[in-house]
This record gives structure tokens, sequence and C-alpha cells, in this order.
């Protein structure tokens, strides 16, 4: 998807209240794949996601 694309998708599914293709949770995951990759790099080590888990409540979040 060209960003674009993926903004309006975004704003599509806040107006029509549904789950977007690209939730927080999925964003959450990439942040936390490019913050290990950042850290191993400058560390020149191994990084394990559970050294860079962002802690959130997305959890206890509910649906409408």
């Amino acid at each position: 998807m060209e960003p674009t694309s993926i903004v309006g998708e975004f704003i599509e599914a806040i107006e029509n209240d549904k789950e977007p293709i690209i939730t927080g949770k999925d964003g959450i995951a990439v942040m936390e794949t490019l913050d290990a990759i950042n850290l191993s790099n400058s560390e020149e080590r191994w990084v394990d996601l559970d050294e860079v888990r962002i802690e959130t409540n997305l959890n206890s979040i509910g649906r409408r």
C-alpha cells in the first residue's frame, strides 16, 4: 500500500467504525522490531524483542 492509501483506509475505518487493516497493535509490533534492530546495531549484539517491549494497555481497550 502507498502511504496515502493507508491513511485513507484508516480515515475510512474511523468514519465507518470498523477495524483498520493496520491496527495500533501492528504499529507497536513494527516499532518494537525497529527498536530492537537499532539497539542491536548500536551495541553490536543480539537483542531480544523482550528487551524493547513497549508497555501498553491496548488489551484493556474495549471496542464500542
